[in-house]
């Protein structure tokens, strides 16, 4: 199953990729900012990247972490 491009709240290209000209105005006004990627995939990692950082989930334990510039914060709401 391919990349899913109704999955996030922010405008794509034809090819389903995330604008990152600025034209994407949709995008979340958190402080991670819009996701700049898809969900990828190494090993148990899946890692989605956004305008400020990153959440790399663990399948195999199950943890949960987040980076905001550079730094991890505390996952979860």
């Amino acid at each position: 199953m391919g990349p899913d491009p109704d999955a996030w709240n922010i405008e794509r290209d034809s090819a389903g990729k995330p604008l990152t000209n600025g034209e994407g105005a949709n995008g979340s006004a958190g402080p991670l900012g819009a996701p700049t990627s898809d969900e990828t995939v190494s090993g148990d990692l899946r890692q989605t990247t956004f305008e400020h950082g990153k959440i790399v989930f663990n399948a195999k334990t199950g943890a949960v972490t987040v980076t905001v510039k550079g730094k991890t914060v505390p996952a979860g709401l």
